[in-house]
């Protein structure tokens, strides 16, 4: 190998690896974002960045670490695509011409789907770093051009939503949702006191239980589904970061 090429491959790698790395932290801040649009009555800010320059605050300081850890215990399906080998694919696919899916930025789910595309921009910046020619991997204006639109497209989406937030948060409505949401956690907080219960797991053994629990929560609440109870009593249960959120700014 001659030494320009060296240079040319070192270059390369370094570029990649940054970006690899900054698309690790926008999904990163990605999942905080689509956690505080789901949890309104948590009242966190939105968007959820470190307040660092125009974009230096989406890379490594958007990211809330109680929020991050909330997210895993909810154990919610936040990623449409569930595993390496259909990243894999769908970078194929993505890098032969297959067009970015409508992101209508209006709709809450397009946080989803750039949250998908910012997986296969980091897995496609990672196989370049780890490539042993990684000028010959693919076209790296391609991944540029790519990583430019769904990068704005991002962008759009928390543009979109923090103005749509702001007149959430400024108006009666807001303020009584608000209201509503501490209501609720009260309320079952109380329940899950009084009834003993440290861990929804034991529903399953104790069905007399969960019925007593998700009927009275029902009643005493406005939530209309025990999917809605069971995510206020998973923050409970986990303690500290729910309590930590409620107090950061």
């Amino acid at each position: 190998m001659d030494e320009e090429t060296r240079v040319i491959r070192k270059v390369i790698k370094i570029d990649s690896d940054t970006l690899a790395c900054g698309f690790y932290f926008l999904r990163m801040n990605v999942l905080c974002n689509i956690f505080v649009l789901e949890h309104p009555e948590l009242n966190l800010p939105f968007p959820m960045r470190g307040n660092v320059g125009l974009c230096s605050g989406y890379f490594g300081h958007g990211v809330n670490e109680d929020v991050l850890e909330n997210v895993k215990n909810e154990n919610i399906a936040i990623i449409r695509i569930k595993n390496s080998q259909s990243y894999n694919k769908k970078l194929i696919d993505f890098l032969h011409g297959e067009d970015f899916e409508n992101i209508d930025i209006r709709d809450k789910e397009s946080f989803k789907k750039v949250y998908d595309y910012f997986c296969i921009l980091e897995l496609y910046y990672d196989k370049i770093t780890k490539s042993r020619k990684p000028e010959m991997y693919l076209p790296i204006s391609q991944g540029g051009l790519y990583s430019i639109d769904a990068t704005q497209k991002y962008f759009e989406l928390i543009g979109y939503w923090t103005a749509k937030e702001e007149n959430r948060v400024n108006n009666p409505g807001g303020l009584a949702m608000k209201k509503r949401g501490e209501r609720n956690k009260e309320v079952i907080q109380a329940l899950l006191a009084d009834l003993q219960i440290k861990s929804l797991g034991v529903f399953r053994t104790n069905k007399a239980l969960r019925k007593k629990f998700y009927d009275m929560a029902k009643q005493l609440t406005d939530c209309d589904s025990e999917d809605r109870v069971s995510k206020i009593a998973r923050l409970i249960l986990n303690g500290k970061p729910v309590l930590a959120l409620q107090k950061k700014p």
